[in-house]
């Protein structure tokens, strides 16, 4: 279980800590020990543990105190810290923890089997955030090897990142341009009359879009040097949509002023890069990046027809995304097609480009090759450039198009595997973020959303349902009875009645509908709105689903559940608390309406 990470227990009572010690010991963690304050930093600087059970009251210096000092001490940065305390503490003295940096607060006395479980799960989450900071860092190296100059900067637009080629073209090193106004170190001035272009930074920011290449401008360098370049920007947001920072990519042109054919092919590339180099820094689903991997894709070889995919690494399936010069009557008309194609079966030109690992480009296909259909093909494949994006050796996508009027050629083939080179990092990127973020958004019990999971998707969803006009139904649920089931047969029955109210719940609903649990005993539902899926169908299927639970269930109780539903309508939009607010009371109404027919 332990894993070989390592714990320092402090505590001044000898017999609590030699047997919170041994309990560690037990579970396989490499366990420090000290009795005071003092000692206990000390060991913490010389040992650097994973994680400190920190006793809140200790002879010379109080645990919050030594918690603060850990927290503030840059090379103990990584190590998470618990306080235990041994009374029953006060609001004011857990917030003052909190404050301190705490992690978590336990209070004595605890269940040895909860107290494994809740290190376990700080363990778990400290390995987490190690291996995102692992992929960040991964990140900025294979940025710095972008052959383009890529300049980040936080949301006031002070620099914080150049790669090499950027350094190398303004004449700023990192740790001099670390914290400087872009404007600073990218001096951009119009090419033919050589003024101040309109600040890059105020755009993106301000204007909250992305900044088309501009063509004809000049950088001057920190020694006054003019180069011909072309930039674009993009901002980078943060979960909840806020711009946190840009993203501005640039490269020299000025031998390409002289090849102006070449100059507008190089030009559109660069716009890829720059978008997508902003994903990597943005939280954008893997949806998102696979579709506009696919538009540039296509856009820049100009090819009609292609599909990008990614490996579901859960199920092992290739999930697709395409469109084609005319895309199935299915394609065209599904609500979730966004949401991607599973492809079972590969073509064998595609199976030998997953087997090999290695890019194909055929201009001469035999046209009886059968293709997925939702490429859409209205004519046969004969030409084809196929690019896998790996990590590390292992294929985790795939970049496919078909049928350019001419040939597919050695540039079209560097640049697809520039963007599947980018593709790959971001997946991997997003992957990781999703393990992390679903250890704090999935309720323990249920396995349902929890409250945080659930408004942090209900507000994405919020903006699809404005985006595709389309309305949404939220549904407020209480369990009838907890506090009987629980006073009468104790909480263990009571948790099972939650976890069987949970299942009818994913029976009932679809798989695409956000269901959580927000409270011991209520939960809610938010559903994109169809004309077979309004709130009468819905009342109905639960109805039906809790009477056959009840039916065939076997304890001494009935399930039932009272509710509220309330429509969202795009045309008046209004937050995600707001709707809730609204459907809570509706379940009021229902509930009082219930109690009353009773009397």
């Amino acid at each position: 279980m332990g894993e070989n990470a390592k714990i320092l227990v402090v505590d001044d009572d000898p017999d609590l800590l030699s047997l919170t010690s041994f309990i560690l010991d037990k579970a396989g963690y490499q366990v420090l020990v000290a009795s005071n304050g003092e000692s206990s930093f000390q060991l913490a600087k010389k040992e650097h543990p994973d994680l400190v059970l920190l006793d809140v009251v200790l002879p010379d210096m109080s645990g919050i105190d030594v918690c603060r000092q850990i927290k503030q001490d840059r090379d103990l940065s990584g190590t998470y810290v618990i306080l235990l305390s041994g009374i029953k503490t006060s609001s004011d003295s857990q917030a003052d923890g909190l404050v301190a940096g705490a992690d978590s607060y336990i209070v004595r006395p605890i269940p040895n089997r909860e107290l494994l479980a809740r290190v376990e799960a700080m363990i778990r989450i400290k390995r987490s955030e190690s291996e995102i900071k692992a992929q960040k860092e991964w990140f900025r190296v294979t940025l710095s090897s972008i052959g383009d100059a890529v300049i980040a900067t936080d949301r006031n637009g002070l620099v914080t990142f150049l790669n090499p080629v950027a350094q190398s073209l303004t004449g700023w090193s990192q740790a001099e341009a670390e914290g400087k106004p872009l404007e600073i170190l990218c001096r951009i001035v119009d090419a033919q009359t050589e003024l101040p272009v309109e600040s890059p930074v105020r755009r993106v920011l301000e204007e909250g879009c992305l900044l088309q290449p501009s063509r004809d401008s000049l950088l001057i360098d920190r020694r006054g040097r003019k180069i011909f370049i072309e930039y674009s920007g993009a901002p980078t947001r943060d979960d909840e949509g806020n711009i946190v920072g840009i993203v501005l990519a640039f490269r020299d042109i000025t031998e390409r002023k002289r090849a102006e054919e070449a100059l507008s092919w190089e030009m559109k590339v660069n716009t890829a890069i720059a978008e997508l180099s902003s994903i990597l820094l943005s939280p954008v689903s893997i949806n998102d990046i696979s579709t506009l991997v696919l538009e540039d894709a296509k856009r820049l070889t100009d090819s009609p027809m292609g599909f990008v995919c990614y490996t579901e690494p859960q199920s092992g399936k290739l999930i697709a995304f395409a469109k084609g010069e005319v895309g199935p009557k299915e394609w065209e008309e599904s609500p979730d097609a966004n949401s991607g194609n599973v492809i079972d079966t590969l073509p064998s030109p595609l199976s030998w480009v997953i087997i090999h690992k290695k890019p194909l480009l055929d201009n001469q296909l035999d046209d009886k090759t059968v293709f997925p259909e939702i490429l859409g093909a209205s004519s046969p494949v004969r030409k084809i450039l196929s690019v896998p994006a790996l990590i590390e050796g292992r294929v985790v996508g795939l970049i496919t198009l078909t049928n350019k009027e001419g040939n597919y050629t050695e540039q079209d083939l560097a640049l697809v595997n520039r963007l599947a080179a980018l593709y790959a990092i971001a997946i991997q990127r997003k992957l990781a973020e999703e393990e992390l973020r679903s250890l704090s958004l999935v309720d323990e019990l249920t396995g349902l959303y929890n409250r945080r999971g659930f408004l942090t998707l209900a507000k994405q969803q919020l903006k699809v349902a404005n985006r595709m006009k389309k309305g949404m139904l939220l549904i407020f649920i209480d369990l009838d009875n907890m506090k009987l089931i629980n006073d009468s047969l104790g909480h263990h029955e009571g948790d099972l009645a939650l976890i069987d109210t949970a299942n009818i719940f994913r029976d009932t609903f679809r798989e695409s509908d956000i269901i959580a649990r927000i409270g011991g005993d209520e939960f809610v539902v938010l559903a994109l709105e169809t004309n077979e899926y309004d709130a009468h169908a819905i009342v109905h299927r639960l109805n039906e689903q809790f009477a056959r639970h009840n039916r065939r269930d076997i304890h001494p109780y009935k399930l039932s559940i009272s509710f509220g539903i309330v429509r969202y309508d795009p045309d008046s939009p209004c937050s995600i608390e707001e709707l809730l607010v609204k459907a809570d009371k509706k379940m009021y109404e229902h509930k009082r309406s219930k109690q009353g027919s009773k009397r």
